[in-house]
């Protein structure tokens, strides 16, 4: 599976009828306004039975269970290329669209999440944001799989450097980082 960098986009604005096409509008158009495309990565592997090297724990009506990041990343996968905080370097990310990841998580109907950092750091993300934003949910850094020293297993990144929009604190806050639970 190729890996599709985020371009720059002009930001979508949802209306109430286009909500079922999104995902089929995103999978056509982001790739196609994509500078290059990247060789497929290579895949996580897991243990039956286990969260594997970093799953993130899906928290709904009381009820959890672990999505390994083999099973995110049979999702179409894109990356970003930025810092996500001053302390680090430009790095390149890649991952899965929130919105997807929330899909294949059941939570697409949800209004907002919580996300919670293994520091035990937590914000909340409204629907919203991955409506109009290509937010990622990044599971690696330069292809290889997010270490905790890296601030992994899991990360999400929104594309600040490529809207001015996004450039708030707010969005700075909800990059979240250690990123090990979900919940709606």
């Amino acid at each position: 599976m190729a890996v599709t960098r985020i371009a720059r986009l002009k930001p979508i604005r949802i209306m109430p009828f286009l909500k079922r096409v999104l995902p089929l509008v995103t999978a056509l158009l982001l790739p196609a306004l994509s500078a290059s495309a990247f060789e497929p990565l290579p895949r996580f592997e897991a243990e039956p039975g286990s969260a594997g090297p970093g799953g993130l724990v899906i928290t709904h009506a009381g009820t959890a269970r672990t999505v390994t990041l083999a099973e995110f990343e049979t999702l179409p996968l894109f990356e970003l290329t930025g810092r996500t905080s001053p302390d680090e370097e430009p790095t390149r990310f890649q991952g899965v669209l929130l919105r997807d990841a929330l899909r294949l998580a059941g939570a697409e109907s949800a209004r907002q999440i919580t996300l919670r950092a293994s520091d035990g750091y937590a914000i909340e993300i409204p629907r919203e944001d991955w409506e109009t934003w290509p937010v990622l949910l990044a599971t690696r850094a330069e292809g290889q799989p997010i270490t905790v020293r890296q601030r992994g297993p899991a990360r999400i990144l929104y594309p600040q450097g490529l809207y001015p929009d996004l450039q708030k604190r707010v969005y700075t806050d909800r990059s979240i980082w250690l990123l090990t639970e979900l919940d709606w």
